[in-house]
C-alpha cells in the first residue's frame, strides 16, 4: 500500500490519496484494483480489462500463513495462465473437492446456479460459526 500511496502522490493524485484527521490515509479510500488494472494494461497492453472486486474488505490483524499461501498460489496461477492466454477464474474448485488452485473455464461458473448447502465445507463452517455464538 505504501508504494501505491508513493506513486499516487508523486504522479500528482494527492486526490486519491484521503487521509484521516492523523494524517494516516484511508485504506479503503485506495482503488487498488483501478491501480493494478491501469499498470497491467499499460505493461501487458492487453485487448481487454476487467478487474471484478467483491464489495469491502477489512482486516483488524495481519493474514495468517494460510491466507499467504493460497494468495500467493491464486497469484501465481493467474500469471502462468495469462502469459499462456487462457481465461477463466482463479479458486479452488468444487468439482475437485477444492483441493487446489486452478484456472475454471468461465462457462462453468454462469449465473442461475443454486447453492448445495449440504457441501462438507459448508456445513462445517456453519458449525464453527455457531460454536462461536453468532
Amino acid at each position: 500500500m505504501s508504494e501505491i500511496v508513493k506513486e499516487l502522490e508523486n504522479c500528482g493524485n494527492n486526490d486519491a490519496v484521503v487521509r484521516d484527521a492523523f494524517g494516516h490515509v484511508k485504506i479503503d479510500s485506495i482503488n487498488t484494483g483501478d491501480y493494478f488494472a491501469k499498470k497491467f494494461k499499460k505493461t501487458l497492453n492487453p485487448d481487454k480489462v476487467l478487474i471484478q472486486k467483491s464489495g469491502y474488505f477489512a482486516r483488524s490483524g495481519p493474514p495468517l500463513e494460510v491466507d499467504k499461501a493460497l494468495i500467493s498460489s491464486m497469484a501465481s496461477l493467474a500469471v502462468s495462465a495469462g502469459l499462456s492466454k487462457t481465461s477463466g477464474l482463479i479458486g479452488c474448485d468444487v468439482e475437485n473437492e477444492n483441493e487446489r488452485v486452478e484456472v475454471i473455464n468461465f462457462e462453468r461458473v454462469r449465473g442461475g446456479g443454486v447453492f448445495d448447502t449440504q457441501q462438507g465445507w459448508w456445513q462445517e463452517l456453519i458449525r464453527e460459526v455457531n460454536a462461536y455464538g453468532a
